[in-house]
């Protein structure tokens, strides 16, 4: 039997760590403007595995001269940015916003 994917990465499989680190994250946006909105109750990408890890290590990347921000939406959940949930007073602004980025 082929051995699984967790036996791979603890081996030290080297396919396997290469592949790993062409698509690991290091969060250094290089001063970059960039802004995060997520919902707090977004069930699909949960904020403590997505937008909070990233702010965190984006920190730790560039420290003071980071440009990131991250929004938290009380009660937002995944697709509500899509979805005709808020206000036409709140999707206009956020229209502006992108605009504008």
């Amino acid at each position: 039997m082929a051995p699984g994917l967790r036996s791979l990465w603890a081996l030290g499989n080297a396919t396997m760590v290469s592949n790993v680190n062409a698509i690991r994250v290091n969060a250094n946006l290089r001063g970059r403007h960039a802004i995060i909105v997520q919902g707090r109750a977004d069930a699909l990408v949960p904020i403590n595995h997505a937008s909070r890890p990233y702010l965190g290590a984006n920190r730790v990347a560039e420290g003071s001269k980071s440009q990131l921000s991250l929004y938290e939406v009380m009660y937002g959940q995944h697709f509500d940015a899509f979805l005709r949930a808020w206000p036409d007073s709140i999707r206009a602004s956020f229209r502006s916003i992108t605009t504008t980025l």
